[in-house]
C-alpha cells in the first residue's frame, strides 16, 4: 500500500509535530492544502482495515473495483461506519453523499444524504478529491487524540473513471443506541 509521500502529487513536505514523536503531512495539491497524520499508507482501526480486505479482495491492488460488487452480506455489519459518495456530474469533481451511517453523521457533524461533501466538510472533500485522483485509498487521523480515523477508498463503474468513494469512519464517541 502506498503512503502519502509516495502518490505523486505536486508536492509533499513532512512536518514534525512539535509536541509528538508522529509526523504530519501536508499535501499541496492544485485544490489546497490538506494536514493530516500519516498512518504509513495503512489503516489503524479496525473496521477500516476489514474494509481494506474487502476492496483488496475486489481487486483494489490492481484495478479499481465495482461498488456494485460489494454484496450486502460482506458490509452489513460495517453500515455505520460507510458513507457513499457519488462524483455529481454536473457539479465538476464535487461528491455528493447518498448513503451516511451513524458513526459518519457523528464524526462529520452535521452531513446528511445528498449533501455535497464540500459544502460540509472542505477538508475531507480534499481528500475525497486525492483518492479518486490517485485511484488509491487516502487515510486519515485526527490529531486531537478522539481515535477518529477516515479511509476513503475509489471505486468505478467503468473499471476506468472513479465515479464513487466508499468512506469508512471511526473512532470519538460512538452515537447513542436507544431502544
Amino acid at each position: 500500500m502506498e503512503n502519502f509521500a509516495e502518490m505523486r502529487l505536486p508536492i509533499v513536505q513532512r512536518v514534525q509535530s512539535r509536541t509528538e514523536d508522529t509526523p504530519f503531512i501536508e499535501i499541496t495539491c492544485l485544490e489546497g492544502h490538506i494536514m493530516a497524520q500519516e498512518i504509513n499508507g495503512q489503516a489503524g482501526a479496525r473496521v477500516i482495515k476489514e474494509f481494506e480486505a474487502l476492496w483488496l479482495r475486489q481487486g483494489g491492488e490492481t484495478e479499481l473495483p465495482c461498488a456494485q460488487s460489494l454484496a450486502p452480506g460482506e458490509i452489513a455489519g460495517l453500515m455505520p461506519h460507510l458513507m457513499l459518495l457519488e462524483a455529481d456530474a454536473a457539479q465538476g469533481e464535487r461528491f455528493r453523499t447518498r448513503l451516511v451511517g451513524a458513526q459518519h453523521r457523528y464524526v462529520e457533524k452535521g452531513v446528511h444524504a445528498g449533501d455535497l461533501l464540500d459544502d460540509v466538510d472542505a477538508s475531507h472533500a480534499e481528500r475525497v478529491k486525492i483518492a479518486a485522483k490517485t485511484r488509491r485509498p487516502v487515510y486519515w487521523r485526527s490529531g486531537e487524540n478522539d481515535g477518529i480515523e477516515i479511509g476513503d477508498f475509489p471505486f468505478s463503474s467503468d473499471g476506468v473513471t472513479v465515479d464513487r468513494i466508499v468512506s469508512v469512519a471511526t473512532g470519538g464517541k460512538p452515537p447513542l443506541a436507544f431502544g
